[in-house]
């Protein structure tokens, strides 16, 4: 089954026009099929466009009519609603005006007691209360930016089309690069979870992405768009004629790029928040806030219908506690966006700069053979590019003014000589300068630790732990966990489902070498290989299986992997130099500061270690017994570092409840430290005169 081009609309078989707005129906075509394997099942005959066509962005949907979620080629059944949508499911055409929906299920587990609460909408207010304990936390609303950023690449790279969607002019970047390819084909979504401090301790908010489009509660047609601005998206089902208007959290704007709308019924902007009425004796009735009838709650229930006047209304997580209801379901709300995904600007200018690199070597490499080449007169070696001078290459995929270094990306076919006199007397452009490529180097690193806890796995608390990681300064060719003689974690596990990797090694001079922090992170949803979390630096790290083995284990290792002796990987000097000096309260403001004006401080800034050109520092400022930033395990983040090593600027721009420390940005050039930081009790300022060196 089909739907109109025009109005949505499901078009009954073998009619050749919309029984709705009259418009022809399209005339169906050949389809290429091919047999797609899928974990579990048989092989199902399905859709699936070559390299290059048409994708997401201009062809039909494939649909899970039961929830909105695209329809995955290899497989027969929604993982999420498991609605059997068969080998050949329903498709709705793209939006007209380029842009496209997201799917999201979220849930925020408490930093009090552990547990999940549903989180069914944007919710950037910077509260959220936990439906199982009825604690209140505040959060740092940034905290949204990476499952929203996942939400974005999926939606716009998710297959079956290597390239995704369909963009003009098309898209040019290497589609074997595609991280999201599977979904769409063996998969129908990814999953990203952020951890962050909170006032309660540590809360966790799981992000659920997967490309589809929103359906009707009614009568499940897909929702057309019928307007939006930066406020409210209006969109309305073609079939029922229900109208819905949803608001935008004004917080979006400048904060979080590409999204134009969001649809859930937590964002109805016409829907109210059902009444609630207690009595002297303390009961609690829930009434229509139109009609003030009393409303029956089901169970798992956010959203209640009255029966009387035939409106809808929600529930609060304040009326869910009220109500000792902590069973509410996670709904799907949808994300409408524009533009390109961050992650396809990084894969074309990944692209575009290998284009660059293969355009340069060939021209170096022309350069030279026609400067040995006995048969080339001086004249023409050093003279501007004439006749024959522009070649193509096919298997770099670009034509290369190869005299002046100029070079235009193609489609080349073969290798060919243009003799037009246009191109001969071309002005040509300057050589573009090219970033020289950074030298692997290969790595054998190991870090110690213990286990701090563990949950679903039978280890002794405080066991000896060990991390490996061989490979290079490019690659991970295997990186493993021993914790009391077994492996908890292996590159080399298989894995079933998503896995988004991403790791960076710190450097610091050390012995003689150089010692490393690993910053790794390998999590979605999936079987086989567990997730890893990993922080050497951090206070904890962990190991868990939210699917199979439901485990859950945490480490604390030793900050620095063992020295390796050659050159550094990034321009580190050979020394880190510590910095410590005396200060003065100069100035304080607010609510409940931790110090008074004229406190005499102590400031040290130690550097930590540094990648590429950012360096890492441990700040500690004490006044008098009490230390005011930098406690414990905290007080790390980005540092400037002069030419001999010495630290002499650190910024970190968190508060306590999200960093685990106050906010600070100090400078050793101006001699001058601000902290803040924002309290339940009220925000407080303070100021730092540094005493010179």
């Amino acid at each position: 089954m089909s739907f109109c081009t025009n109005c949505s609309v499901p078009l009954s078989p073998g009619h050749p026009f919309c029984t709705n707005c009259g418009s022809a129906a399209p005339q169906p075509q050949p389809q290429q099929v091919q047999a797609v394997p899928s974990p579990g099942l048989a092989p199902v005959p399905a859709t699936a466009p070559a390299a290059g066509s048409a994708a997401v962005g201009g062809q039909g949907i494939p649909l899970c009519l039961g929830c909105g979620a695209h329809a995955p080629t290899g497989r027969t059944e929604c993982v999420l609603c498991q609605h059997q949508f068969g080998a050949q499911p329903w498709q709705v055409p793209p939006n007209p005006d380029g842009t496209y929906w997201c799917g999201v299920q979220t849930t925020f587990r408490c930093g009090a007691c552990n547990r999940d609460s549903p989180l069914n909408h944007l919710d950037l207010d910077g509260h959220v209360t936990c439906l199982q304990c009825g604690v209140e936390q505040r959060y740092d609303i940034d905290i949204w930016g990476d499952g929203l950023e996942l939400g974005h690449n999926i939606a716009d790279l998710a297959g079956p089309n290597p390239l995704g969607r369909q963009y003009h002019p098309p898209s040019q970047f290497d589609p074997d690069e595609n991280p999201f390819v599977e979904i769409g084909r063996q998969y129908t979504h990814g999953t990203e979870e952020t951890m962050m401090m909170s006032g309660s301790g540590t809360s966790q908010l799981t992000f659920k992405a997967f490309p589809g489009h929103p359906l009707c509660g009614k009568c499940k047609s897909p929702y057309r768009i019928v307007s939006r601005d930066q406020a409210v998206l209006t969109v309305q089902c073609p079939a029922c004629q229900e109208v819905k208007r949803h608001a935008l959290p004004p917080e979006v704007h400048g904060r979080f790029k590409g999204i134009v709308g969001t649809i859930g019924a937590d964002v109805d902007a016409d829907m109210r928040e059902a009444r609630v009425n207690r009595d002297p004796g303390g009961a609690v009735a829930i009434c229509c806030p139109q009609c003030s009838a009393p409303l029956d709650v089901a169970e798992g229930s956010t959203i209640v219908h009255c029966g009387f006047c035939r409106t809808n209304s929600r529930l609060t997580p304040a009326t869910l506690r009220d109500l000792g209801r902590s069973d509410a379901k996670v709904l799907t709300w949808w994300l409408l966006l524009e533009g390109k995904s961050p992650q396809r600007v990084e894969l074309e200018n990944d692209y575009a700069e290998e284009r660059r690199e293969q355009a340069e070597a060939y021209r170096v490499q022309t350069a030279r053979s026609d400067s040995l080449d006995p048969h080339v007169p001086q004249a023409a070696k050093s003279n501007a590019p004439n006749a024959g001078a522009v070649r193509s290459i096919a298997a770099a995929g670009v034509m290369v003014m190869a005299s002046a270094g100029a070079f235009i990306a193609m489609r080349a076919g073969g290798y060919e000589e243009d003799e037009s006199d246009e191109v001969a007397a071309a002005a040509v452009a300057p050589p573009k300068a090219v970033k020289k490529p950074k030298p692997v180097v290969p790595l054998s690193l190991t870090w110690t630790g213990k286990l701090v806890e563990a949950e679903g796995k039978k280890l002794k608390k405080g066991a000896a732990c060990k991390l490996t990681f061989e490979g290079t300064n490019k690659r991970v060719s295997q990186l493993q966990l021993r914790c009391g003689g077994r492996v908890l974690y292996d590159t080399k596990t298989p894995v079933a489902g998503m896995s988004q990797l991403g790791w960076r090694l710190y450097e610091r001079p050390d012995a003689g070498g150089w010692a490393y922090t690993l910053n790794y992170q390998d999590t979605g949803s999936r079987t086989g290989r567990p997730q890893a979390t990993l922080d050497t630096r951090g206070a904890k790290s962990a190991i868990f299986d939210n699917a199979a083995e439901k485990f859950r284990v945490k480490i604390k290792f030793d900050p620095y992997s063992s020295a390796r002796q050659g050159e550094p990987l990034y321009a580190t000097p050979r020394a880190f130099v510590n910095v410590a000096r005396k200060a003065e309260v100069s100035s304080v403001s607010g609510a409940k500061p931790p110090v008074a004006k004229g406190a005499q401080c102590n400031v040290k800034l130690t550097p930590s270690a540094l990648y590429e050109k950012q360096a890492i520092c441990k700040t500690e400022i004490r006044c008098g017994a009490k230390v005011i930033y930098g406690t414990g395990t905290f007080g790390y983040a980005a540092c400037t570092l002069d030419d001999k090593g010495n630290p002499i600027a650190f910024k970190d721009d968190d508060f306590t409840s999200t960093g685990g420390d106050p906010k600070l940005d100090l400078s050793l050039a101006t001699l001058q430290a601000k902290l803040s930081d924002d309290p339940d009790a009220g925000q407080w300022d303070l100021t730092l005169a540094i005493e010179p060196e």
